[in-house]
């Protein structure tokens, strides 16, 4: 049979589809409300995880290359094979066992969401950071955040209805590296800056890492797609502003304040 390769298909194109299966970083930290210590358990749980899934990853990549040629692997809608999938032709004992492991998988996945997401929009709310979240602080009897589990299902959902995973996989790839990067730019401001209340206890940590990552998470968002980025960066910033003017009520510190109260004694 003869190899149809797709050439709309580029690197850029693939990262952003494969991005979303390497996701999540943070779901211990979603977690930490419920873990016992979670200040030992989400550094060594979070390496512990990426180190797995990295191993994981390219032992698959390694054996895929090891299995088939270059001309098959390239061949996106498996017009060489009849249509099939070439995993599950190299699948062992039976073709049904990527079927099945896409499937727990996907279930795996979407589960982890369900449970990590209402969590932390439920947290968000409590908080009031964001007073236009403040319907979701409410709770059932047995302290599950049911309204944010509701519009954590109806966001879903949505992305499901689109039935297109090309088109759904590079706008979930910009908002978490837009998430990322916000993360790595609070840590990166707020060791330059030396807040009282910012005391990281691992060991390994170090601005320059978070700077780096950053800068990472910027170039990866426009490498993937330099529209979407802007448009994920323009949303970003629009809700920065909006806790600006309305935010919290409380007393939160921002870095922008503590950066007015670093320069002068810089400059002095």
């Amino acid at each position: 049979h003869d190899v149809y390769n797709d050439l709309a298909t580029s690197f850029t194109i693939l990262l952003a589809i494969f991005f979303p299966s390497v996701t999540g970083i943070m779901a211990g930290s979603n977690r930490s409300g419920d873990l016992k210590n979670a200040q030992g358990s989400i550094p060594k749980g979070t390496i512990a995880a990426n180190l797995t899934t990295t191993v994981v990853y390219l032992v698959t990549a390694i054996l895929c290359g090891a299995a088939a040629t270059r001309q098959v692997l390239c061949d996106k809608y498996g017009e060489s094979i009849n249509g099939g999938l070439i995993m599950s032709l190299i699948a062992y004992p039976h073709p049904y066992v990527v079927v099945f492991g896409c499937l727990l998988s996907t279930v795996g996945a979407a589960l982890q969401c369900l449970i990590g997401a209402p969590r932390l929009l439920y947290a968000i709310a409590c908080d009031d950071v964001i007073p236009i979240l403040k319907f979701f602080s409410v709770t059932l009897e047995n302290g599950e955040p049911f309204r944010a589990l509701v519009a954590t299902f109806c966001i879903a959902t949505i992305g499901c209805l689109i039935g297109n995973v090309d088109l759904v996989a590079p706008i979930i790839t910009m908002f978490f590296l837009v998430c990322y990067s916000c993360v790595n730019l609070a840590c990166t401001l707020q060791s330059l800056l030396q807040a009282p209340n910012w005391r990281p206890r691992f060991t390994l940590y170090h601005w320059v890492t978070s700077l780096l990552g950053l800068i990472m998470c910027l170039t990866l968002m426009f490498i993937s797609n330099w529209y979407y980025a802007i448009i994920a960066l323009a949303i970003a910033g629009g809700i920065y502003k909006y806790i600006d003017f309305k935010g919290a009520e409380k007393e939160w510190e921002m870095v922008s304040e503590g950066y007015n109260f670093k320069l002068p004694g810089t400059l002095s």
